[in-house]
C-alpha cells in the first residue's frame, strides 16, 4: 500500500477525463465529424454515386446498432446516432417527400413549442431527441415481450404491464421544481409521478399496439374527495396544506383522472387503471391480489367496488356519478406524429422492428389515434370530450430547456448509474523529496446502468451478479480518502443495487427471497431513498404468497412524508380483508 502522508487529486477533472474517453469509445462516429461507412476492403470518397454496394445497409446497421438501449447513453450519445441517420437520409434515398403533419397534432403541439420548434418537427432531418425515442421504443419493446410472454390474453398482457410499472416506478413526492423525465429516465432511474408512471404505461402499449387514454369526469362532477374539502375548508384554501399531507395525487390541474385503456374487442372494454394508487380499479367479486381491472360499464353498473378502494378511513377519490360522463385525453406526444416516423419505421427489421409512427391523424394507410379513440366512444363520450393529454410533450420540451438547478440535480440524480469508477492512486515525490499521493480517476463503468437496462430486458441472473459486484466495488478504502462526491456517487449506487435485487428476485418470481432482500435493506437503511417502496415491495411480496397477515404487517407502520401513503392504507385494507376471507374459508 503506498504511503498517505499527503494526496493530490483531481475529481474537479473528472469531467473531461469521461468527455475525452466519450470520443475514444464514440470513435467509429468521428465525434462529431461526417461519417462513411464501408464494407471490409472498400473504400469510399462520401459521394453517393461512387458508394460500395451495402453502404446504405451499413449506415443503418451502424446507426441503429448505436442507438440500442446497451449502447446509447453507455458509449454513444444521441448527436451521433442522428447524424449517422442523416447521412444515411442523404446517401441512401431517406430524404424522401413527407406527408404533411395532421390537424389533430398542430393543434396539440404547436402552443408547446417554439416557431423554430414547430418547423423541425414536420421536416425529413432526424433529430437528437429521434435517437432517443427510438432507443426508448426498442426498449420498451423488448422489455414489453419479456413481461407479457406468459400470457394468452390481451387483458392479462395489459395488466402484467401495469404490475411492471408500479414495481420498477416508485411514487415520487411532489417538487416545486421537478425534473422533467422522458420514459426512458422514469423507467431506468425507477422514479416517477403518477402522470409518469401512466404515461410509460401507455407507451409499454403503443409498442403492443393498444391504447390507452387519461379518462377525466366531465365539467361540473366534483370527486368524493373534492366535495368533502369543499365542506371542511375556509374561503381561503391553505395551498401548503394541499400539498404537505400527501392526502392528494398530485395533478398538473388538480382533477382527478384515471388511465383507461381501449381493447379491440366485441365489446369493446374500456378497463380502469389507477396509476396513483398503483392498483387497477378491482373488478366486481375478484379477491385474487392483484387484482383483475374492472371496466367503465361495470363501474356504472356496481358503483360499490370503489369502496375497495377507499382509504383506511376515508373515500376514493371519483365519486360514483363521476363515471356517467368522462372526459377523455389521448396520450401521445407530438413524436409518433412525426411524418420521419413513419419513413423510419418502415426500414426497422426484425427485433428492431417497434412502433414509432402512431400519429393523431388519419394516415392514408389507417385511422389516426384521435379517431381511433373516437370510434371507441359509442355512449360513453362523444368528439367534443376528446382532447390530446399535454403532460407527455410538455415534459419532452422541458427536457430540452432545463434550468441551471434542474441541470445540477439531473447530474447528480443519474451519476449513481456511472458506478463504479476507479481510483488510480500514484506514488509521487514533490520538489522537497517527500512522498505523497496523486489520485486521478479511471472512466466511468457504468456497471450500474448496463445492470439496470439488462434487468429491465428481463436478464434477471446476470443482473443480480452485477448488482452484487456494483455493492462490492463501492466499498472503497478509506485510507485513500476518496472526495465527497466520489463517496456519495457509489454509496448511492449501493443502495439502488440492493433495492433493484429485490426487484429482480420478485420478477423471477422469488417472491420469499424478494421478501428477505427487502427487509434486509430496510434495516440497513431505514430512511433509505426506496424505504417506502420497499415496504411496498415487500408487502406485495407476501401476499403473492397468500400471507397476508405478513403483507399487512410490513405496511403497518407509515410514513408521513411517504409519497405514497394513501395507496400504502389501501393496500393495507386490501390485505386485512384479504387475510379475513382466507380466514373464513379454513374454518
Amino acid at each position: 500500500m503506498f504511503p498517505l502522508e499527503s494526496r493530490v487529486f483531481h475529481f474537479s477533472k473528472l469531467p473531461m477525463l469521461m468527455l475525452g474517453a466519450a470520443c475514444l469509445l464514440s470513435a467509429v462516429a468521428g465525434c462529431g465529424r461526417r461519417v462513411v461507412v464501408t464494407s471490409p476492403g472498400e473504400s469510399t470518397s462520401g459521394d453517393p454515386s461512387e458508394q460500395p454496394k451495402d453502404h446504405c445497409e451499413e449506415l443503418l446497421k451502424n446507426a441503429v446498432g448505436m442507438a440500442q438501449p446497451g449502447r446509447l447513453g453507455v458509449s454513444t450519445d444521441r448527436r451521433q446516432v442522428s447524424e449517422l441517420f442523416n447521412q444515411w437520409r442523404g446517401d441512401c434515398g431517406g430524404d424522401v417527400e413527407l406527408a404533411a403533419f395532421g390537424a389533430h397534432a398542430k393543434k396539440a403541439f404547436e402552443p408547446l413549442v417554439s416557431d423554430a420548434e414547430f418547423k423541425a418537427m414536420a421536416e425529413g432531418r432526424i433529430s437528437e431527441r429521434d435517437a432517443e425515442t427510438l432507443r426508448t421504443a426498442i426498449l420498451l419493446k423488448r422489455a414489453g415481450d419479456v413481461v407479457v410472454k406468459s400470457a394468452d390474453r390481451d387483458i392479462d398482457r395489459v395488466n402484467l404491464l401495469f404490475q411492471f410499472v408500479v414495481r420498477n416506478v416508485a411514487l415520487s413526492a411532489p417538487s416545486s421544481e421537478p425534473i422533467p423525465q422522458t420514459p426512458y429516465d422514469i423507467l431506468i432511474l425507477g422514479r416517477g409521478s403518477a402522470e409518469e408512471r401512466a404515461w410509460l404505461f401507455a407507451e409499454l402499449l403503443r409498442q403492443l399496439r393498444i391504447d390507452a387514454v387519461i379518462l377525466k369526469p366531465a365539467t361540473g362532477v366534483k370527486s368524493q374527495s373534492e366535495a368533502a374539502k369543499a365542506e371542511t375548508t375556509e374561503s381561503k384554501p391553505d395551498p401548503e396544506a394541499a400539498t404537505s399531507s400527501g392526502s392528494e395525487p398530485s395533478t398538473a390541474d388538480e382533477a382527478p383522472w384515471l388511465v383507461g385503456v381501449l381493447l379491440d374487442e366485441p365489446q369493446k372494454p374500456v378497463y380502469l387503471f389507477d396509476l396513483w394508487l398503483g392498483l387497477p380499479v378491482p373488478a366486481p367479486d375478484d379477491s385474487a391480489f392483484p387484482p383483475r381491472p374492472a371496466t367503465l360499464e361495470q363501474v356504472v353498473e356496481k358503483p360499490e367496488i370503489l369502496g375497495r378502494l377507499a382509504q383506511d378511513e376515508g373515500t376514493y377519490r371519483f365519486a360514483p356519478e363521476a363515471f356517467h360522463s368522462m372526459k377523455v385525453e389521448v396520450i401521445s406526444s407530438a413524436d409518433p406524429s412525426l411524418p420521419r416516423q413513419k419513413r423510419l419505421q418502415s426500414v426497422l427489421t426484425g427485433d428492431d422492428a417497434v412502433v414509432l409512427f402512431d400519429p393523431l391523424d388519419d394516415d392514408e394507410e389507417s385511422p389516426g389515434l384521435v379517431s381511433r379513440v373516437e370510434a371507441f366512444g359509442g355512449k360513453r363520450w362523444g368528439k367534443t370530450d376528446i382532447s390530446v393529454w399535454s403532460f407527455p410533450e410538455r415534459s419532452l420540451v422541458a427536457t430540452e430547456h432545463l434550468t441551471d438547478r434542474q441541470q445540477q440535480r439531473q447530474r447528480i440524480r443519474r451519476h449513481a448509474l456511472d458506478a463504479p469508477i476507479s481510483i488510480i492512486p500514484k506514488q509521487k515525490k514533490d520538489e522537497n523529496g517527500q512522498e505523497r499521493i496523486e489520485i486521478t480517476f479511471g472512466n466511468p463503468k457504468k456497471t450500474q446502468l448496463k445492470t439496470r437496462i439488462a434487468q429491465v430486458l428481463g436478464d434477471r441472473k446476470n443482473a443480480v451478479r452485477s448488482y452484487n459486484l456494483v455493492r462490492f466495488d463501492g466499498r472503497l478504502d478509506p485510507r485513500l480518502q476518496p472526495p465527497p462526491e466520489f463517496v456519495r456517487m457509489h454509496a448511492r449506487a449501493e443502495e439502488d443495487a440492493f433495492f433493484w435485487t429485490g426487484i429482480c428476485q420478485y420478477e423471477g418470481g422469488e417472491f420469499d427471497a424478494a421478501a428477505s432482500t427487502f427487509r434486509d435493506y430496510l434495516a440497513r437503511y431505514p430512511q433509505g431513498d426506496w424505504a417506502d417502496h420497499a415496504r411496498e415491495m415487500q408487502a406485495r411480496a407476501f401476499a403473492r404468497q397468500q400471507k397476508f397477515a405478513d403483507a399487512f404487517k410490513a405496511l403497518e407502520t407509515l410514513s408521513e412524508a411517504d409519497p405514497a401513503r394513501v395507496a400504502h392504507q389501501v393496500l393495507r385494507k386490501t390485505f386485512r380483508s384479504l387475510q379475513q376471507s382466507a380466514a373464513k374459508t379454513s374454518e
